[in-house]
């Protein structure tokens, strides 16, 4: 698996810099290019509009650390920076095959499962695009979760919420990550840990309180599609038939798609919340049927 992702990925670390956020994110800012100790701490603790501006406009600690400390110990090279993020995908590669191991019966499964996730089209935006190194850090972290959760030693659960809070970090939708215990629990035919899921809550809670503090600093927070949370569940109704036919097709995901905003609840809104439902029935029927996930 390793041998294969690395072949897929070796035309992109002779790249250079693409100008799309790298030039000013990464190789042009002042925070990553003086690489001073001191800009350590201003990545950690400075709030300001102007310093989380010239970041991004996030909080995301960890994903700026890991430029500043490749600044300061090779300075930031396109090449050292695309074979980094190579080496993070494949570390978390194995910890997530790690997890699927441990949980599943049938390691054949697991290795297959772990060999198609590996080659999914849609992680090469992250993987060959030197600003997308937010992808790798949150994936690195909540693999290394899973692979903790999954075996169940007597301090996973605190562990598994470090690990979780430090994947916020790297990307916010990392808070997803939480939800997905109670999956793998479902494939290890076992009840959940509810400690794990308790304080792991909190803890992307708490990360996600100061994003979202930053988000509304910066003017990047907006309010509800449609101004009310009715009408913004009206419209992402649709959006679950997408995620679906992305599902069957990820070549849609290379599209930008508009999400018209709707007012009210109509006959698209309905199917999309109806597909999901149907399918958690139909996946809670067969659960209890053939007590298999």
């Amino acid at each position: 698996m390793l041998v294969t992702t690395v072949l897929a990925y070796l035309p992109s670390l002779a790249g250079g810099w693409l100008n799309w956020d790298d030039p000013w994110l990464v190789r042009d800012n002042p925070l990553l290019a003086q690489a001073r100790w001191s800009d350590l701490w201003t990545i950690l603790t400075d709030l300001s509009r102007p310093t989380r501006l010239a970041l991004g406009a996030e909080y995301l600690p960890l994903r700026d650390l890991s430029y500043l400390f490749e600044s300061r110990f090779f300075g930031l090279s396109p090449a050292v920076l695309r074979i980094d993020n190579l080496l993070i995908y494949l570390l978390a590669l194995l910890l997530l095959r790690r997890a699927l191991r441990a949980l599943m019966s049938d390691p054949r499964i697991a290795e297959l499962a772990i060999w198609i996730f590996a080659l999914a089209p849609v992680h090469v935006e992250s993987v060959a695009w030197i600003a997308g190194r937010k992808d790798l850090v949150a994936l690195l972290c909540v693999s290394a979760a899973f692979s903790v959760y999954a075996r169940r030693s007597r301090s996973a659960w605190l562990f598994t919420a470090l690990l979780l809070a430090l994947s916020m970090l790297g990307k916010s939708m990392s808070i997803a990550a939480v939800a997905l215990l109670p999956m793998l629990d479902l494939l290890a035919h076992r009840r959940p840990d509810p400690k794990a899921l308790v304080l792991s809550s909190i803890a992307v809670a708490l990360v996600l309180s100061v994003q979202l503090y930053v988000g509304r600093l910066v003017g990047m927070t907006a309010a509800p599609a449609g101004g009310t949370m009715l009408t913004a569940l009206a419209t992402m109704g649709p959006v679950w038939l997408r995620y679906l036919y992305c599902l069957l097709w990820p070549g849609a995901l290379s599209l930008v798609h508009d999400v018209p905003t709707r007012t009210s609840f109509d006959a698209w809104s309905i199917m999309g919340y109806g597909v999901v439902v149907l399918w958690l029935a139909v996946a809670a029927m067969h659960l209890k049927k053939k007590q298999q996930p």
